[in-house]
């Protein structure tokens, strides 16, 4: 969530807060997300264009900028079938 506060802070759209839900959501099951995924359904069904179709440019680039830092912070995920 911290990585993404700014874009849904302080006047956000309902279509920008829905579009970072839908990447928390994605990241939460997943683990990370690949910035060109925000290119194609489901992102797509709720910006044709991506972020570029709901951010400002310079927001544009912080938010990927975000995307690109959470997936060099995650942490691959081991079962505990895996472990031992």
């Amino acid at each position: 969530m911290k990585h993404f506060s700014e874009f849904i802070a302080h006047g956000a759209s309902a279509d920008q807060i829905e579009f970072v839900s839908t990447v928390i959501e994605h990241v939460t099951r997943n683990g990370l997300i690949y910035p060109r995924l925000l290119y194609d359904s489901p992102f797509s069904d709720l910006a044709p264009d991506g972020p570029d179709g709901l951010f400002p440019e310079g927001t544009v680039d912080r938010f990927m900028s975000s995307v690109r830092q959470l997936n060099r912070n995650a942490v691959p995920y081991t079962s505990s079938a895996d472990v031992g």
